[in-house]
């Protein structure tokens, strides 16, 4: 049934279209589902079947009428936030406590100590390595039980990590620390006698 109403004022004439349909609710659930959406494809996205129950979208059954939107919940994989925590976590404290070794009075009194953490934790990078080269690799055969994992992520931030602390901790060590420890090592001699002592004796003094 259309209806139309014509309002003619004057010279200026105002047109008032006043659309009204009763369709069938075939027709239009035909034109609510086949109308193409913003990247559908055919057999993937888009078009209902000849029920008029159900549409495909994106794979997965969807009741008709129900249209997934921006702001819709979808099927989405859940990140994991321990690895995360773990991947921020583990290179910081990796760096901190190595620099700290590394420069500190701990690398004057105890090198042992400090050439041990350091390669306690080069073995801990090399086992994240090991595990980084295995998920690549099932990456790269396509195996479909594969799940993401921050492995690759890890290894990197902890190798730079490593890295930086080893470099500036050396070289703060070397440049600094090492002659202050020295310098504050040193003994202090009181009621020398020159004519009775020699110079090798006071070696060090300072």
């Amino acid at each position: 049934i259309l209806a139309q109403v014509w309002l003619d004022r004057g010279k200026h004439s105002s047109r008032l279209h006043v659309l009204c349909a009763i369709k069938h609710q075939r027709f239009m659930w035909n034109q609510a589902v086949n109308q193409p959406h913003y990247g559908s494809y055919p057999n993937t996205f888009g078009y209902a079947g000849d029920n008029f129950d159900f549409r495909t979208y994106n794979k997965t059954t969807v009741p008709m009428g129900v249209v997934k939107g921006t702001f819709i919940g979808g099927d989405r994989k859940r990140l994991n936030g321990l690895a995360i925590l773990l991947s921020i976590v583990v290179p910081c404290v990796m760096f901190s406590s190595l620099l700290a070794v590394t420069t500190f009075i701990i690398h004057y009194r105890r090198p042992t100590i400090t050439y041990s953490i350091a390669v306690v934790y080069l073995l801990l990078i090399l086992a994240v390595g090991a595990l980084a080269a295995r998920e690549m690799l099932r990456k790269m055969r396509g195996d479909p039980s594969r799940q993401p994992t921050w492995y690759v992520f890890m290894l990197t931030t902890m190798v730079i990590a490593y890295l930086a602390a080893v470099s500036i901790g050396e070289g703060i060590y070397e440049g600094y620390m090492q002659h202050y420890y020295n310098i504050k090592n040193m003994n202090v001699f009181s009621h020398v006698d020159p004519t009775r002592m020699h110079g090798g004796q006071l070696q060090d003094a300072g």
